[in-house]
């Protein structure tokens, strides 16, 4: 267990596949980077137990595997997870899991970076950036919004879920694949999806 812990250095904490860690009180990047699934084999869990900021300065970085995931969790019946304008969480194989009453509140920047691996994220109120590059497939799913940036650089954009056009914020796409798999309110409006 991490208890409002800070986390300095370019390498400060892995958590290995198969092995699980809970954050409680907040945790706080100083220049780090913190990786889940630093050997082969097993999903690897990071815990977010009651509401709290991910913040400061540096990236989680979730490992690729074609048979195992990673993820970030929420525990706690109305947990709010924040993750700070200096954070960024990237990789593939990822997940970000929240259920009802539970959200991630997305300052920074989550980003989809391995080619054709999938960064699945449920819940997200951003604020921020969510991203792909690099051929990798960011999934949005469940109720979400975004007040901030959705973009997709010659990779792949799935919107899952339910959202609105009045939630929706600033979309940029160049090359790639827009996907609209959810319920998508347009409230009379429209939306295009073009490429740049």
């Amino acid at each position: 267990t991490l208890s409002n812990m800070t986390l300095a250095g370019a390498s400060a904490l892995a958590i290995p596949a198969g092995t699980d860690v809970t954050s409680t009180g907040g945790l706080t990047l100083s220049g780090a980077t913190l990786t889940l699934g630093s050997a082969p084999n097993g999903h690897s869990y990071l815990y977010f137990n009651g509401t709290q900021t991910l913040g400061g300065t540096g990236e989680i970085v979730l490992l690729e595997h074609p048979a195992y995931s990673r993820y970030l969790w929420l525990q706690g019946a109305t947990t709010a997870l924040t993750i700070g304008p200096g954070v960024t969480v990237r990789g593939g194989d990822g997940v970000f899991n929240a259920t009802t009453g539970q959200s991630f509140i997305n300052q920074g920047t989550i980003r989809a970076d391995v080619s054709t691996q999938l960064l699945t994220i449920n819940r997200v109120q951003n604020a921020g950036l969510i991203d792909a590059i690099n051929g990798g497939i960011a999934n949005l799913t469940d109720t979400w919004s975004s007040s901030g940036t959705i973009s997709e650089t010659n990779s792949t954009i799935n919107l899952g879920g339910s959202f609105t056009l009045a939630t929706f914020g600033t979309f940029v796409r160049s090359g790639g694949s827009v996907n609209v798999t959810g319920t998508f309110n347009l409230g009379g409006g429209t939306r295009a999806f073009d490429a740049a």
